[in-house]
C-alpha cells in the first residue's frame, strides 16, 4: 500500500496507507524488550499502584528515581492508563474519534486529515474478550453518571466524550469516542457551515434576548453548538448557568452556576433570573418535560432533543440534522403561530437577513428601532465575522 502520511508523535510512529479508496492507520509503537517491560511491571506493582490515588505525588520523582527513557515512560503511562490498547491513539490530536465494536475487530478512527473517509482501520486490536470488557467497564465507569445502564453519553475527561451501549452476550457492547474541541470565537460555526449572514443573525437574536432552543442529534452535538453560542455572549453579561456537569468554559465574568436534578426546580430558576436581573440564562440538562419558558428581558438558551413552549410564542431553534454525511444546522423561528424555517446564503445582503425574520421585525417595531439601524447592526457583525474567516485569526 501507498504511504500517504508518516509522522511521528513522542515516541510513535504513526503511518497511514492507503489503496484503492481504502485507508489504514497503523502505529508503531516502541519496542522495549523482555527486561524492559519486567521493569515497568515492577514499578507498577510495588511503587506506582500505592500512590495511583495521591493527587500529590509527583511522576516526575519516579522518573528520576529510575531514571526512565522516554520509550519506558510511554510503556508506563500506557500500562497505568484505564483505556490501555487505545492509549497510543490518544495520543494523537489528528484522531477526532475512535470506535470500539467488538473484541474480535480492530480499532476504527477517523482523521482530521482524512475527512472523506468515514471509517479508517487501524492495526490497534485487544488481545482477547476479556481485555475489550476490561475497557468497556472503565469506560462505563467514568460514565455512570450520565447513563441508565443501558446507554451511556457524556464527557471521560476534559479530552475525550463518548456514547457508550451497553448489550448483554451473544451481542456486544460497543463505544464511540470523540475528541472534545474547544470552540473559539474566531473560528465561530467553523464545523458546521453555516454562512456568516447565519451567524449574524444568531448573534442579533442573541442581542435582543429572544429565547433560542438548541435541538436534535445527540447530546454532545447540541453541546457543540450551545458552547459556540456562549462565544457571541459579551463577557460582561449576567449569566447564569443551569448545568448537570461542566461542559463549557464561560468568558463571561459575572457568572452564576446552579445545579439542578428535579424538573419543579426550574420554577425556581425563573425566580433567581428575575431577582438578579440576569442577561442570560444558559440551560444545559436535558429536563424539564413540561417547562414553559417564560417571557422576560432575559435570554434563554437551552438545549433539549425537541422544542420548549414560551409563554409568548417567540423562539429561534437551532435545529442539528443528523445523517450519516453531516451534521447540518437549520434555523427555525417560531412566532406566534407561524414555525417557518429560515435560511440566509452568503450572497444575501443584511437586508435580507431582516427582511426574512419575523422576530428581527417585530422586535423593531415595538421597540421603535428603524429598519436602517437594525440592517447596519447586522451588516457590522457580517463585515466582522467575514474579517475572522478570511484573516484566519488564531
Amino acid at each position: 500500500m501507498e504511504v500517504l502520511e508518516n509522522y511521528r508523535i513522542s515516541c510513535l510512529e504513526i503511518t497511514v496507507y492507503g489503496e484503492d479508496g481504502r485507508i489504514e492507520y497503523n502505529v508503531k509503537e516502541p519496542d522495549l524488550g523482555e527486561e524492559g517491560l519486567n521493569k515497568i511491571k515492577a514499578i507498577i506493582e510495588n511503587i506506582f499502584s500505592k500512590h495511583v490515588l495521591d493527587k500529590n505525588f509527583e511522576k516526575n520523582r519516579l522518573i528520576d528515581r529510575y531514571e526512565l527513557k522516554d520509550e519506558e515512560l510511554y510503556h508506563l503511562n500506557k500500562n497505568i492508563s484505564p483505556y490501555r490498547q487505545l492509549y497510543p491513539i490518544f495520543l494523537d490530536e489528528n484522531i477526532l474519534e475512535v470506535t470500539i465494536l467488538s473484541p474480535d475487530k480492530p480499532v476504527y478512527v477517523r482523521h482530521k486529515h482524512f475527512l472523506k473517509q468515514q471509517y479508517i482501520k487501524t492495526n490497534i486490536n485487544f488481545k482477547n474478550e476479556n481485555e475489550y470488557e476490561m475497557v468497556i467497564e472503565k469506560i462505563r465507569n467514568s460514565l455512570i453518571e450520565y447513563g441508565d445502564g443501558k446507554f451511556y453519553e457524556g464527557p471521560l475527561d476534559e479530552k475525550f466524550y463518548a456514547s457508550l451501549v451497553i448489550q448483554k452476550p451473544p451481542y456486544t457492547s460497543f463505544c464511540i469516542i470523540k475528541r472534545r474541541i474547544e470552540p473559539s470565537e474566531k473560528e465561530i460555526f467553523r464545523e458546521k457551515h453555516l454562512t456568516p449572514q447565519e451567524i449574524a443573525y444568531l448573534w442579533t437574536i442573541l442581542e435582543i434576548k429572544t429565547t433560542i432552543a438548541v435541538t436534535g442529534s445527540t447530546r454532545e452535538h447540541r453541546r457543540n453548538i450551545l458552547n459556540e453560542l456562549i462565544q457571541l455572549i459579551p463577557k460582561r453579561a449576567r449569566v447564569m448557568v443551569v448545568e448537570n456537569t461542566t461542559t463549557a468554559s464561560y468568558p463571561q465574568e459575572y457568572l452564576i452556576k446552579l445545579h439542578i436534578k428535579k424538573k419543579e426546580e426550574f420554577k425556581k430558576i425563573f425566580d433567581i433570573t428575575q431577582k438578579n436581573d440576569i442577561e442570560y440564562t444558559i440551560i444545559e440538562g436535558e429536563e424539564g418535560e413540561e417547562v414553559k419558558i417564560p417571557s422576560t428581558r432575559t435570554c434563554y438558551i437551552y438545549m433539549r432533543q425537541t422544542p420548549l413552549t414560551v409563554t409568548n410564542n417567540i423562539q429561534t431553534i437551532v435545529n442539528i440534522t443528523n445523517n450519516i454525511k453531516s451534521n447540518r444546522i437549520e434555523l427555525i423561528e417560531e412566532f406566534g403561530e407561524y414555525r417557518t424555517n429560515i435560511s440566509f446564503e452568503e450572497y444575501d445582503g443584511p437586508e435580507k437577513v431582516y427582511d426574512k425574520s419575523k422576530i428581527l421585525q417585530h422586535w423593531a417595531k415595538i421597540n421603535h428601532y428603524s429598519r436602517e439601524k437594525i440592517i447596519e447592526a447586522i451588516s457590522l457583525k457580517i463585515n466582522y465575522i467575514l474579517y475572522l474567516h478570511d484573516n484566519r485569526i488564531t
